[in-house]
Parts: C-alpha cells; structure tokens; sequence
C-alpha cells in the first residue's frame, strides 16, 4: 500500500498549497451508540470540513448494533462509498473497544484462546477457580479464573536473595517454605463483552482472531483495500502483565504471563526448562545476575511478536493492508518489560508503526522507537494517536505543539482521539474532548489540518537523514527485573539514563535511530562503505548507552564495523554480561570511549551534526527538535519546539542563528498559509547560516537547494531576519476597551446538575441536594445494578429492555431575578418521563440541542424567584442520569453552589466571562467593538491573554486572521482616519458545560471518565469553573503610512 503517492512524485506547490487527503490526519470516530446512516453521513460531512482526510471507524462503548454483524458491515460499506465520493479514505479498527485480540468476545468464547497467566503463591489452592489476592496491576485483564497447578518449589531464601531452591517431586511434601506456580485461564469480564481477553502467546488465537474480525472484512469490503481502505489499527495489544515483588521477603501472589505449551517451546529453543529455574524470576540470585530470567523475558517478547503482530501482519501485507495502530505500554523500559517484552520487536509486523501520546504527554523515546522501526523497515510513516484525555479546554495551540513535536520525530498520520459519533450517557465522559462537531471551533479546525497536511506533504518525500545509530537498553532492564527493594534503584537509574541520553541528542539536533538487539542479526549487512547498515538505514557511528549486558550477535556486528573503520562509541561502563553471561573486558576492547554526561556526549557527536541553532549571546538553543529528509539533492528540515511550556501571555521573541553544513540555498515554506519565501544567507567555510526570529509556538520548514560554492561565497554576507509576525518594530497606540456590544453562536445555558430526590415517594437524604450522577450510582448500589462507570457489556449484546423498578423523583431549584419566556430545557431523557416546572408541564418537542441525546423541552414561563424543576423517572437498569440545562436568552450565575438567572447583560467587558452572566456557556461569543484612527495607518491587534480554543479578529472589510499561538497579533491592515467597526471572536469550549465541574485536583492531567465521580478531597461542592473569554483588553500597535 503506497500511502504518500504524492510524495514519490515531482515536488508540486499546489500540492503543498492544498495538500490532498493523504496528507491529512483521521480521526478515532467513536461508533457509540445506535447506527444511523444519515446520521453517519452528516458527520463524515462535518469530518470533510474540518480537513480531515478520512476517519477510523472505532467501536466504542455504547455501540448498539451489533458488531460485525449484517447491519454494522452495510455501514462500513455506506461510509466508504460516501468517502470515495469525497475524497478521503476510510481506516479500519480491528476490535470493539480495546485492547484488541478477543474480537468482541467472538474469539475467546473458546477456553482455549483465552487470555492466560503463570500465578505464585505461597498458598496450596485446589485446582480450580483461583484470583490473586492483591491485584499488583491494575488493567481491564483478569486476575483470577479457572486454575491448575503446574509446579511446587521449595525455597531457601539469605537475606532476601536465594540462597538455594529445587522443584519438587509429586512425593514430595510441602513446607512452610514451598511456593506454588498454577496455570490460571482468565475468567470472563463485563469489560470483554462477558468474555475474557485473547491469549496472545498463543498464534492459534490470534489466528482465530483474523478469522472473526479481518475476514469478515475482507469478505465485505476487501475491494477497497489497498485504495479507499488503506489500513486496519490494531489498539494496545499485550499479555498479562509481569509481577514483581516489592519487598523480597514479602509473600505476595505474583503474576507473569503464561500459556499452555510455554515450557516446551522454551525448552525447544534454549534447551533447558523454565519450570525447573522458576524462581529465578521473582528473587535475586546471591552474586550475578540470572540467566533463565532473561531468556524468559527475551522469548515472550519473541513468543507475542511471533503470535499477535507478526500473524496479523502476515494476513494484512497478502492483503493488500498495512497493519497500524500501537503496543500496550511502549513509554519506559519498565512498562515495555511489563506489558510486551519490547516495543520495537513488535513493529517488525507492521507496516505503519504507531504510538498513543495522550493527556499532552511529551514521551520522546515513545515515539523515537517507532520512527527508527519506520525508517529501518522502509516504513512510509509513524501514526500516532494524539489529543486525548486532554480535557475540553485543550486550544489550538496544544493541537499545533503537540503535532509539532511528534512531526519532528517522523509522525505523519494523526489519529486524533476522539470524534464521538453521540454524547449519550457516559459517551460524553469518554475522554474528551470531542475533535468534531460537538465543539463549538470545529469549522475552524481545518486551520490545524491544513497546517499539518502540509507539513506532510514536504515530510514524507525522500529519505531520512540520520548519521547516529543506539544501542537500545531494553535487554539489560530485564536483568534487574526483580524485588523493588533490592533492584529498584538500578532500574530506576536505567530509565533516567534512558531518558537523558535520547533528550541530550534530541534537543542538541543530533538526530538517532535505535538500533534493536533482538532484531539486527536480520537487518545488519556490511556494504563496504564503512558504514553500520540496519535495514534499509546506514550509519555512521554506533553509540553504546551504559549496558549491563549485550547480545554476542550484537558486539559481532560492531566489532565488523569498527574493524572496517567504522566509529563505534562506549558511553560510560561497558557491559558486565554478553547473554546474561559473565564477559571478559577484552570483548569491548575496541571503539571509543565516554563518559556518560552530555557535554562529552555532545562534543563526540558533532561531527555528525548537520544543523545547529544559536541563541544571540553565543549559546546553544537546546528547545528544538528536528527532522532532515533528503529528497533528491533537495533537503526538507524541520525545527519545532520540543518542550511543553505554558501559554505566554506576554509574548518573547527570540533571535536566533541557524547553522546548516554545506552550501544552500534555503527557501522557507509557511505551512499555517502554505506560501514559501527565500532566506537569504550568510556562507562561510562550507557553511549556510540564517537569522531566525522565534516565538514561543514557532515551527520552521525549509527547502535546502544545493548551492555551488563559488555563487556561495559571492553571496557571503548577505542576510535575512525573516517576518515573525510580530509587533516590536510598531508604536503600541492604547488597548481596544470596553464595554462592547456582543453576540452568541448559541443560547446561554444554566446548568442543573444537583437535586433532592425521592424513591417511590419516600425522601433520600432529605434537606442535600446531590450530584445527579452520584444519585444515580447510590441506586445502582442499593439496586445490586453495575456501575456504568464500571466495565460493562456493549448494549449490542443486551436482550431487549429492562423493566423499571422504582419510581425516582428529582427536583432541582433555582432562582430568577426576572420572568423569563420561551425558555428551553434541554435533557437526556426517555419516553414515560415527566417534567414539571412551577407544577405545569414542560412540553417534549422534537428538537435537539448539540446532540440528538438532548431532547429539548419548551418550558412554562420561568417566574421571578425560586423555580421548582421536577422529573418523575421510571428507574430501571438501563437508566441513565444525567445533568440537565436551562437554554435562553438570560443571564447566570453563580457563588459556588447556588444558581440564579438574571437578564440577559445588554453589553460585556474584556474578562473574565464566567463572572458577567455565562459561567456555563460554552459557544463562541463575537465583541463588536469601534476603533476610532485619527490618521491612515498600518494596524496590528495583539490578543494574548484569552482563554478559549482560538480568537479571530477582522476590521470591517478586511479577511478574518486567527489567532492562537504566539505573538497572538492579527493584521488589520491600512485603516483610514475615522471609526472603524472590528469583531473579536473568541471560540469556545465545553469545559464549564460538560466538563469536571466538581473535581478540585489542580494538578489532575488523566482526564478520563473517572474525573467526574471523584470523592474525599478531590471533590468540590463548589463548581470549578475555568475562565472564559478575551481576559484584558487588546492592544492596539500602528505604524504610519
């Protein structure tokens, strides 16, 4: 599947100009609730609006057709026609939910594909059902099921270490000393549609796996593979995770994972048992380190690469399908040991590596494993999931920084997690926010898309230039792989040298790969060019982190290079151990030498170095990333910056120097308005240099042409400091101020979400007012009902409809200062409902308000003073509470807790709009404002302290600028003397809507479902609002003309 066709032609500027779908990113779309083809169409319409270039079609909670079935295949086949008629390109997902492997309960209906782990215990259990006592990882995989005894040891512990063990016979006795290995098969989970996870160990069930899921879609779309359909995302695949002791003297039941013929294919490839050494695992071994330990993590990294991503693999490439999506866990060397063994083993399967970066996070070497498996296989590209659980007040600006970061370490296809297809129920707490048209900015989103489709277009020419290969130190973590308290600082110290050294080259503009042990014995040939060729890369220096231990197939291969002349460097220690065996120094006797620090680091390296950026005062810019790609004779860079910093209200710009070896001409390319520009150049002793203004949010790309060196030298001295849109050379004329006229996109909303409630008419906790979703689970408790923030089967599995129980009865009151008509209501409420306001009904209509979960209500008029609203409920297990909103043309407020409507304001200030009447709105307002020139002059708006997604800004007559990154300035271009009519547009979010309004943990950055049901300490009464709006007012810079 060539995924970039574009990209292997002749470069094009209409191209670059107005990147086609290729280019763009496509969203997670969250199939969660009842399919709806017109429904669909009208979002896979909204999604092309937005410029996104297709979608994933994600099974998500709240499905109610039944997947894969009859109905939800003829859908598939609609919203890939319907895509074709548009342009774009309709990605598949391989489950419903996550993680995938268990094909929605299909495939481990059978006992013998289900997920399965090694439990021990100091305790004798009889075979049977069997669960860990204390769960040591918390994942959606069971910790208990059917179980048998595999093996029982008697164990001599000294100090915490082994001092001796032996397996004993069945004529043996146990002791106070023996310890017991069981074989659990999982038990079924409401997570797993009632079924259990897949035994990834086993090929047979990820066989079966392909044949429930990727055959059915073969058999109904696999036409369109390889054009319309390019892909099919496979989602956090992994095993039952590994256990570890946290005192080494502790009795806690341990966990690793398992399977049926373990210990045969062990023994059959390192010759020995595994049983027989089994505690070798868990305690540490009184002098060196275990061998059976790590060949035990060594073969079920082997075992799940070969049984899940390299079967599926298979099926997608004899398909005409790349196999996409990421592995469970892929961060730190910890959670690789834990939940896969080893992340970059498990790419060989892939045809488009991925990653999952949630929550903001900034994890380099998450993505960096995945762009060295890309560029090492010949990989078109690195997906990655990106933008979730970032909360509904994530702006603009985080959606162009944190693309912009993982774009300079080769990620070109943006899932963005999540575009929900409904917001019923718990569907609206499914890790916002929303990437679609539930956001009050999505028509404005095509600015990021169009941002990053260009960006694409000049990323995925060519080949990648990286000189650097390392070592990765996966294999010497497993080593240490034992009790917390005797092995824990070693590991610890492991990942921060992992950690350090990626950040040391990363942000020096010393561009790697990671070079994977496991695999280079098939990817490492020799070429004769003095280079170290890893696939389909060659570089020119290998670089060796601190290893406690490395592969004899490994030091092999370097010792060919360095023998051929090739540059091999030690940092710090070398290794103890080659396989986990005792190694003489005289192994490492060649290549050079370091100590583990980064200045040394850096100043070994920079030879390699293509490109540098200076500050002013002479040092070093270590706040970029950056990515070169040779396309031709022609070279793409990217610079962008590669640290998470908050919003600057008060914009800096600095000046910097950009080194770049050889003699180029350089043509910068804008990718927010695609133009391009030359930067003209300084040459001296074979190398180009530019001036380059910086704000905080800027990201440069340029087109490097070669240069001969005589045109070079005649050109010396000539320079450029590009426009950086800012305002430093302007007078600053006043602030635009208040106060102004406005508009809304929307009705203003006062939120009920807090009421007294009654059962069967009988008053629980009488006098409090509740959270609605907290009343809700205090029936569900007293009911014996599950949760519905707890793991439950999809609604396509339910039979037909629960009966209520109970008749609930909810009031919510609040006060008005005037009487308001024509007043709505809008709730998620069900047929057999009723709605009382002031003891008259409020009519159902057939309208609905942000989502068709929100069936709008026309209410009675609204009296001056205190308002009773009452629902009457039939409650039943189905029911779902949710919070209800007043929408109309009025005034809120509130003083923590209590709520009031007040008239509409007839005008708004600059700040804060939270505390001006619309604590819960959540649209987009408008500022109509007057700006009085008193002669014809050039004038610039700087906006940068807002809170909202982005801000626009137009004079009258002239074209909308958009404003979210840094100077935040718009220009209103040539004004004539006299008033002029400005509008300020602030769009919104959701997040004082539907957001965490009572969570109070400041420093929260998960923002997942759990966040809306907190207790104790991170509870507040109080709501949490966020502030809203322009929050100072604009100022206003000129120059004359």
């Amino acid at each position: 599947m060539d995924l970039y066709p574009k990209s292997s032609q002749q470069y094009s500027d209409e191209v670059f100009q107005n990147p086609p779908a290729q280019y763009r990113g496509t969203p997670f779309w969250a199939w969660n609730t009842r399919l709806d083809k017109k429904r669909l169409e009208e979002q896979i319409c909204v999604l092309k609006e937005m410029g996104m270039g297709g979608f994933h079609i994600h099974s998500r909670i709240g499905l109610n057709t039944e997947y894969l079935g009859p109905e939800f295949m003829e859908d598939v086949r609609f919203c890939i026609d319907r895509a074709k008629e548009l342009g774009m390109r309709c990605w598949l997902y391989d489950e419903d939910k996550w993680p995938s492997g268990y094909g929605g309960g299909r495939v481990t209906k059978n006992p013998e594909y289900r997920n399965k782990f090694l439990l021990f215990s100091p305790e004798r259990k009889e075979d049977g059902y069997m669960r860990q006592k204390t769960p040591k990882q918390v994942t959606r995989l069971a910790a208990g099921g059917q179980g048998r005894l595999l093996a029982r040891y008697d164990v001599e512990l000294r100090d915490g270490k082994l001092e001796g063990y032996r397996l004993l016979a069945e004529s043996d006795k146990d002791t106070v000393n023996t310890w017991f290995a069981y074989l659990v098969t999982a038990e079924a989970s409401p997570w797993f549609n009632s079924q259990s996870y897949a035994d990834t160990l086993n090929p047979k069930a990820t066989e079966h796996f392909i044949k429930e899921v990727h055959e059915r879609y073969a058999a109904a779309v696999g036409e369109e593979f390889s054009g319309a359909v390019p892909a099919i995302f496979t989602d956090e695949p992994q095993f039952s995770q590994k256990d570890n002791f946290s005192f080494a003297k502790s009795e806690e039941e341990l966990k690793i994972p398992y399977t049926e013929d373990l210990e045969h294919g062990f023994c059959r490839t390192y010759g020995c048992s595994l049983l027989e050494s089994l505690p070798e695992l868990f305690w540490e071994l009184p002098e060196g380190v275990s061998e059976v330990r790590y060949k035990y993590h060594d073969y079920v990294a082997e075992r799940f690469a070969r049984a899940y991503a390299d079967t599926i693999g298979a099926w997608c490439r004899n398909h005409g399908l790349l196999l996409t999506g990421h592995v469970m866990e892929e961060a730190e060397l910890g959670s690789q040991t834990r939940a896969l063994g080893e992340a970059m083993r498990q790419y060989r399967g892939f045809g488009l590596p991925g990653v999952d970066m949630l929550a903001d996070r900034y994890e380099y070497n998450t993505v960096k494993q995945a762009q060295s498996a890309a560029h090492q296989y010949g990989c078109p590209g690195v997906l990655s999931e990106l933008y979730g659980v970032t909360n509904w007040d994530f702006d603009f600006r985080g959606h162009k920084r944190q693309g912009d970061w993982q774009a300079a370490l080769g990620v070109t296809q943006r899932v963005h997690h999540l575009s929900w297809l409904c917001m019923k129920g718990e569907a609206k707490r499914d890790y916002p926010a929303p990437i679609d048209e539930h956001s009050p900015w999505y028509p404005k989103y095509h600015l990021i898309e169009d941002y990053f489709a260009r960006i694409n277009s000049a990323l995925t020419r060519g080949k990648p230039l990286v000189h650097i290969g390392v070592v990765h130190p996966i294999e010497s973590y497993w080593l240490y792989y034992g009790p917390n308290d005797q092995t824990g600082e070693m590991r610890k110290e492991m990942e921060e040298e992992f950690s350090s050294l990626a950040e040391w080259l990363i942000f020096h503009l010393l561009d790697f790969d990671y070079i994977c042990e496991s695999q280079l014995p098939s990817q490492y040939t020799t070429e004769g060019d003095g280079k170290f060729h890893v696939g389909k890369m060659a570089y020119e220096v290998v670089v060796v982190p601190p290893l406690k231990t490395i592969r004899k197939s490994t030091l092999n291969c370097l010792k060919e290079f360095a023998d051929m002349g090739g540059h091999v460097l030690w940092l710090g220690e070398k290794p103890e151990y080659i396989d986990a065996l005792s190694a003489e120094k005289s192994w490492f006797s060649f290549g050079e030498n370091a100590p583990f620090e980064a200045f040394p680091v850096r100043r070994e390296l920079e030879q390699y170095q293509e490109i540098s950026v200076y500050g002013e005062d002479g040092t070093f810019a270590d706040r970029f990333i950056s990515q070169i790609r040779q396309d031709g004779e022609d070279r793409w860079v990217f610079l962008a910056p590669g640290k998470k910093e908050e919003r600057a209200c008060v914009p800096q710009c600095s000046r910097n120097i950009l080194r770049i070896r050889g003699c180029w001409k350089v043509w910068e390319y804008c990718a927010l308005d695609g133009k391009r520009k030359e930067v003209l150049a300084a040459y001296e002793r074979g190398y180009t240099e530019c001036r380059i203004p910086f704000y905080e949010d800027d990201s440069l790309l340029l087109r490097l042409i070669p240069q001969d060196e005589l045109t070079a030298s005649m050109d010396c001295g000539r320079q450029n400091i590009r426009d950086a849109g800012g305002v430093e050379a302007r007078k600053q004329e006043g602030y635009l101020q208040g106060p102004e006229e406005y508009s809304l996109s929307e009705p203003n909303v006062l939120l009920l979400d807090r009421a007294e409630f009654w059962v069967d008419g009988n008053i629980q906790a009488e006098g409090a007012q509740l959270e609605v979703i907290k009343i809700e689970d205090i029936l569900r408790k007293k009911l014996g009902y599950s949760l519905r923030s707890e793991s439950y089967p999809q609604p396509w599995l339910e039979n037909g409809k629960t009966q209520p129980v109970c008749r609930l009865t909810l009031r919510f009151t609040f006060e008005s200062e005037v009487v308001i008509k024509d007043a709505k209501l809008a709730a998620e409420s069900e047929q057999g409902w009723d709605l009382v306001l002031n003891g008259k009904p409020c009519i159902r209509t057939e309208e609905f308000w942000l989502d068709q979960a929100f069936t709008v209500y026309r209410l009675p008029q609204i009296c001056s003073g205190s308002n009773e609203l009452v629902f009457q409920v039939p409650f039943g297990e189905q029911t779902a509470l949710e919070w209800s909103f007043l929408l109309g043309e009025f005034g809120a407020e509130t003083d923590g807790s209590s709520l009031r409507l007040t008239r509409k304001p007839e005008t708004i200030q600059f700040g804060d709009l939270t505390r001006q009447g619309f604590p819960f709105f959540g649209g987009n307002i408008v500022y109509h404002t007057e700006l009085k020139i008193i002669s014809r002059k050039h004038v610039t708006l700087q906006i940068p302290n807002y809170s909202g997604s982005l801000v626009s800004a137009r004079a009258e007559g002239k074209e909308e600028q958009y404003l979210f990154c840094s100077p935040y300035t718009a220009d209103l271009g040539i004004l004539e003397k006299g008033k002029h009519r400005v509008e300020i547009t602030i769009y919104g979010n959701r997040r004082n809507t539907f957001g965490q309004l009572h969570h109070c943990d400041r420093n929260e950055e998960y923002f997942g479902p759990k966040t809306w049901r907190t207790e104790g300490a991170a509870w507040s009464c109080e709501y949490q609002l966020q502030p809203m709006g322009i929050l100072s007012s604009p100022v206003i810079y000129s120059e004359d003309e």
